[in-house]
């Protein structure tokens, strides 16, 4: 079984419905632009398996409000951290500029080991992405300071409520 694999079997276990691949051209463009493939790269390194798209709606109540996730699994068996992100349907519906804003949110999440909180130093890194994104796409998408509870955090674009393409699992 390919590490892949294993990512995935260990996600399904926690009861995540994987999407039918429908908005993977949503996905690609959110994470084809400079400097995200580097940021992949690096984010592979120390452990990124596996990025997937999800249907919030297909998901347990607990997960879904959840535009995006990130998955932490240390091995068992000495093979290291493995991590996955998830992003969803919905937040592709959103538009790119979003798109980029969660996918670097989650990126965030594992460049300072911040799984579960929304720390000060974890915006600050978050910044620092999108500041670099910006700089190379002529974008101004600002952060949203999602759990930051000193912060007044922007309302989240408006999602989708229902999808135009059902996914038929």
């Amino acid at each position: 079984m390919t590490e892949v694999e294993r990512m995935r079997r260990y996600i399904k276990s926690k009861g995540v419905v994987f999407g039918d691949g429908s908005r993977l051209p949503e996905l690609v463009d959110c994470v084809s632009a400079d400097p995200i493939p580097a940021l992949i790269e690096r984010a592979r390194d120390q452990g990124l398996k596996l990025i997937y798209v999800y249907d919030m709606q297909a998901q347990d109540e607990s997960r879904r409000e959840q535009d995006a996730t990130i998955w932490k699994n240390v091995t068992l068996d000495g093979r290291g951290t493995w991590y996955a992100i998830g992003i969803s349907y919905q937040a592709l519906s959103v538009g790119r500029d979003y798109a980029v804003l969660v996918f670097l949110h989650e990126l965030a999440h594992l460049f300072t080991d911040c799984i579960e909180d929304h720390t000060a130093a974890f915006h600050a890194y978050l910044d620092e992405l999108l500041t670099e994104y910006n700089r190379a796409n002529g974008t101004a998408i600002k952060n949203d300071y999602f759990g930051l509870s000193d912060q007044k955090p922007q309302k989240a674009p408006e999602r989708a409520q229902e999808r135009s393409d059902p996914i038929h699992m």
